[in-house]
C-alpha cells in the first residue's frame, strides 16, 4: 500500500472543478501507467481510491489497493512518479520509465496553473522511507516539458531495452521499450506483421529497428519499427551446472592445475 496526495494550490471558492478534476485524472494516468512498467502487467496491478479530504487549498489523499497479482508495488510506483517529477524539475530530462504520454500529462496539469483559481500543484507520498519531501509543479517546468514533447528530428537507427507494456487498442497499438541504459520509456508501432513476434518477446531484452524519432534534447521518444530481434540475456547463458562437462577434451591429457600451469608459464 502507499499514499499520495495531491494539494491543488489557491483560494477556496475559486479553484474551478474542471482544473481539479484534470489535475487528478492526469496523475492517475501516470500512476496507471507507472504501475504497469513497474509490475510488468499488461493490465497493472493497482487502483487508486480516495483515503483522505481536506479544506482550504483542494486536497485529495490517494490510496493504492492491489487488484491484480500478489505483490504490492504501490510503494515503488509512488516512488518513481515522485522521482520523476523532482527529475523532470531539477535536471529537465525524460525520467526513467516516463513515456510521452506521461510527460503530456504533466503538461497539461502545468498549462492550466495560473488558470482557473490554480496558483499551483504540490505532490507528496508520505509513505516512503526518505523524508518526503513535497515536489511543486510551478509555470517554470513549461519551458522544460516543452524540449521534451515533440519530434525534433528523425533518423534510421535502432534502441536496445526491455519490450513491456503492449496495447493493442485499434486507436492507438503499441508497445514500450524501456531504454536498457536510461530505463526511458520509448514508444513503438504495433503492426500485425511483427504483433505476434512482439506479443512472444514481452519481458525480453529486444533491439528495435527503424525510423527513430529524436525530441529537442536527442532523447529518443517513439520508433516506426521495421524490424525487431529478441538479445540474449543472462537468463539465455548456460548455467555453471550446465556448463560442466561441454569441453571435456579442453586440457587434454593434464590435470587442471597443470593446464592452468601451463598457460601461466607459457
Amino acid at each position: 500500500m502507499a499514499r499520495v496526495t495531491l494539494k491543488v494550490q489557491g483560494i477556496a471558492g475559486e479553484i474551478s472543478l474542471e482544473s481539479f478534476l484534470l489535475a487528478l485524472g492526469e496523475s492517475l494516468s501516470i500512476l496507471r501507467e507507472l504501475d504497469r512498467a513497474v509490475s510488468r502487467q499488461r493490465h497493472g496491478t493497482l487502483k487508486w481510491v480516495v483515503s483522505g479530504l481536506r479544506e482550504g487549498s483542494a486536497v485529495v489523499e490517494a490510496e493504492s489497493r492491489v487488484i491484480h497479482g500478489e505483490e504490492d508495488f504501490g510503494l515503488q510506483v509512488a516512488e518513481r512518479f515522485i522521482d520523476g517529477i523532482r527529475t523532470l524539475q531539477d535536471e529537465g530530462v525524460t525520467p526513467p520509465l516516463f513515456s510521452q504520454d506521461c510527460i503530456r500529462s504533466l503538461n497539461k496539469m502545468v498549462r492550466s496553473l495560473g488558470t482557473n483559481g490554480v496558483s499551483g500543484l504540490e505532490i507528496t507520498a508520505p509513505d516512503l522511507d526518505r523524508a518526503p519531501e513535497p515536489v511543486n509543479l510551478s509555470s517554470e517546468t513549461s519551458s522544460k516539458l516543452r524540449s521534451l514533447i515533440g519530434v525534433r528530428r528523425k533518423s534510421i537507427g535502432s534502441v536496445e531495452g526491455n519490450l513491456e507494456l503492449i496495447s493493442v487498442h485499434t486507436r492507438s497499438r503499441r508497445f514500450n521499450v524501456y531504454h536498457s541504459v536510461t530505463q526511458k520509456a520509448i514508444k513503438c508501432n504495433l503492426s500485425k506483421e511483427i504483433e505476434a513476434q512482439v506479443i512472444d518477446s514481452l519481458g525480453r531484452r529486444v533491439a528495435v529497428s527503424g525510423v527513430v524519432s529524436r525530441n529537442a534534447l536527442g532523447e529518443p521518444i517513439s520508433v516506426d519499427v521495421h524490424r525487431l530481434r529478441v538479445l540474449k540475456d543472462e537468463r539465455d547463458l548456460p548455467s555453471i551446472r550446465e556448463m560442466v562437462g561441454m569441453a571435456l577434451d579442453m586440457t587434454g591429457e593434464l590435470t587442471t592445475e597443470e593446464y592452468i600451469r601451463a598457460l601461466r608459464d607459457g
